[in-house]
């Protein structure tokens, strides 16, 4: 057991540790803002282009905060505005930022790129209008002057095609706005240019994996039908019922998850994460009920409450500060701590029970810990196994790895319901013996009785015949005594 607590511990500080790391290494080196004549100019080769990392745009662009006159306009001078990154990050937006500025950046091509269909990819949570060469390119989401006019939209599978024709200098110019923090960390955009074709299939196939999450949706909905149903035919078995109630929030998990990796409304997305994080804490509640309910018989509601409380007070950080769960905890640690608490907890109850020889609680113990190495390795991809992008296999291993444990307690459970039953069996079998030794005994003794009633009822019988016989008998001699009687009678009247 202290074994596993310290374990525990250990991941805890690797995945604290690794993930501030991964997270500073995500950030893009910010530019200083100066302003330069040779700057905000790039050239756009067939070889980058078709590679498969694309062509970023990462260069520094001409800034400018609000919306200047003119913005779009290829003859409009831009000598005068500040150099920038536009890929900045939250609370680091460029000088004069208030929500809304323009970006301009001019780019020529190779002649092999000419007549080709491209396509620009962009990344953002805000809202933007492209202009190519003075000419509406596309929007995604609404650009306004405030938190309430503006609309943000993450554009994951939309792109923006465009053909040209000549190769000299053309003017990609961004409007874009963005109020708030949320979602962190990255508070501007990137740009990448590929051809045409090949974003689509590419959005396509993210599709299909995001797709995924349906996998695990139908497999939790099923489970927690069956044993709901389970223990509204036998209730005194509440394992069903804690197993049933934490299937079916993971479903809703899996639901939210679903829809926050397919939905581009960026203000619906903060309200499925905080649906997100509300489910994720009753989860943990909910499991921690099952655990304790097949290992100890009890439910600790003092220990339950407390949990839940403190991970209400994570969800209430979050709302306070968004920012995922990965980020704060570098800088948390209390947070990281909270969030690894009910998993020691888990692993102890788990412990006792391997301890004391519990029978089928090794499946519920495998899939806990598949749960926690599918954390650790790859929704928060401590130790980098996966390459950047979404992949399938990253994709299969998180849906199946998250379903290897309701698959095991349930299993548990379908054990435990057959050991049930085949002791039932066993009882009912003994029932049936005793049933049957009972029905011959009192056969026996009905027999016995009888006899005895019917040697009871020949010898009343014949009591009966005898004191008869004695009766006819006496009878006789009395007759006898009174005929004599009469006769001396008879004499002595005539003798006087």
């Amino acid at each position: 057991m202290r074994f596993l607590l310290v374990l525990l511990v250990v991941v805890s500080g690797l995945l604290g540790g690794r993930v501030a790391g991964a997270t500073d290494r995500s950030r893009p080196a910010l530019v200083s803002s100066s302003p330069s004549p040779d700057s905000a100019l790039v050239h756009l080769t067939a070889a980058q282009v078709y590679s498969p990392a694309m062509q970023g745009l990462d260069v520094r662009w001409r800034y400018q905060p609000g919306q200047p006159p003119g913005w779009a306009r290829p003859a409009t001078s831009d000598l005068g505005w500040l150099l920038t990154d536009p890929n900045f990050l939250v609370g680091q937006e460029p000088s004069g930022w208030r929500g809304t500025g323009c970006f301009r950046l001019r780019f020529t091509l190779d002649s092999a790129l000419l007549g080709q269909a491209l396509g620009l990819a962009m990344l953002q949570q805000g809202a933007s209008e492209i202009y190519l060469d003075g000419q509406l390119l596309g929007s995604f989401g609404t650009v306004g002057t405030s938190a309430q006019t503006t609309r943000g939209l993450e554009p994951r599978y939309l792109l923006l095609p465009f053909l040209l024709r000549t190769t000299e200098p053309h003017l990609l110019a961004v409007r874009y706005a963005r109020f708030g923090a949320w979602p962190p960390p990255h508070g501007g955009f990137s740009l990448h240019v590929a051809p045409a074709v090949r974003l689509q299939a590419e959005r396509v196939r993210v599709m299909r994996l995001r797709s995924l999450h349906l996998v695990n949706l139908t497999g939790t909905g099923v489970l927690a039908l069956l044993h709901f149903f389970l223990f509204l035919f036998y209730r005194p078995r509440r394992a069903n019922l804690y197993f049933s109630l934490y299937a079916g929030m993971l479903t809703a998990t899996s639901l939210l998850v679903y829809f926050r990796a397919t939905e581009m409304d960026v203000a619906l997305l903060m309200g499925l994460q905080l649906g997100f994080e509300v489910a994720t804490l009753l989860n943990t509640i909910l499991l921690l009920a099952f655990l304790y309910s097949v290992c100890e018989g009890y439910l600790p509601w003092r220990w339950l409450a407390l949990v839940l409380g403190l991970r209400a007070v994570q969800v209430g950080l979050w709302l306070w500060h968004p920012a995922s769960q990965a980020q704060e905890w570098p800088r948390q640690p209390l947070l990281l701590a909270i969030f690894v608490l009910p998993w020691v907890d888990m692993l102890r109850v788990l412990g006792r029970a391997l301890w004391r020889r519990q029978s089928g609680i090794g499946l519920v113990t495998l899939g806990v810990l598949s749960t926690i190495l599918v954390q650790v390795f790859a929704t928060y991809d401590v130790f980098h196994l996966w390459p950047p992008g979404s992949s399938l296999a990253h994709a299969l291993t998180m849906q199946f790895g998250f379903l290897l444990l309701p698959v095991c307690m349930s299993v548990y459970l379908a054990r435990d319901f057959a050991a049930t039953r085949r002791h039932l069996e066993v009882q009912l079998r003994q029932v049936e013996q005793l049933s049957a030794q009972t029905l011959a005994q009192e056969t026996e003794r009905r027999e016995l009785v009888s006899a005895q009633n019917e040697r009871l009822e020949t010898t009343v019988q014949a009591r009966t015949k005898e004191i008869s016989r004695q009766n006819h008998t006496l009878a006789t001699q009395r007759d006898e005594i009174t005929a004599q009687a009469d006769l001396l009678r008879a004499l002595d009247q005539e003798k006087t």
